[in-house]
């Protein structure tokens, strides 16, 4: 696996992130400067704040570029 389904995987199983919530992430929801992603509208509940490794925020600022 490489590329865009392999940085999916990543946030899948490194950071917590369910299917729904990884199919509509926004850029805007992003903070790699705090290392944290912002999920909406997840479950009935209204939004939770996810950390994300440490790993994954280079190929993130890599891919957004």
């Amino acid at each position: 696996m490489s590329g865009k389904p392999k940085l999916i995987a990543a946030l899948f199983y490194d950071s917590g992130l369910r299917v729904n919530e990884c199919c509509t992430l926004r850029v805007q929801d992003l903070d790699l400067t705090l290392k944290t992603t912002t999920a909406r509208d997840t479950n009935g509940i209204q939004a939770r704040v996810i950390v994300i490794p440490d790993r994954l925020v280079q190929p993130l600022e890599k891919h957004l570029i």
